[in-house]
């Protein structure tokens, strides 16, 4: 695909429309003038000058459509759900580890790298 910059401007395009208090309907109509214009600048000749066949041409629209709705739903969970603060994140992991350390030390008494 020669239209990678296509798909990573409009993920850009799609996240900062929507870290700056977008709604996610307006992102996308903002977002589809900016690849139909970016588009436009780079084939000005329309349909003559776009060398892609309809299956890579099908190809790009869904893998847009399929990263986009990805950050859409990234987007959605982060709005909805509470997360604690990182001081707690940090101290479960560290519980975690420390159960994991006991639980190897348990198992492997001697060592991982030990084989007798």
């Amino acid at each position: 695909m020669r239209d990678h910059v296509l798909i990573l401007l409009a993920v850009v395009g799609f996240i900062i429309l929507l870290s700056l208090g977008a709604s996610p309907v307006w992102s996308l109509v903002i977002l589809s003038f900016v690849m139909i214009g970016y588009i436009g600048v780079k084939y000005p000749g329309g349909r003559s000058d776009w060398t892609s066949d309809k299956k890579e041409t099908a190809y790009l629209a869904l893998t847009l459509a399929t990263v986009l709705l990805i950050i859409y739903l990234l987007y959605l969970v982060f709005m909805i759900i509470t997360f604690p603060s990182m001081v707690v994140i940090l101290v479960w992991f560290a519980v975690i580890g420390m159960a994991l350390l006991f639980l190897l030390s348990v198992i492997y008494p001697k060592g991982i790298g030990s084989t007798h």
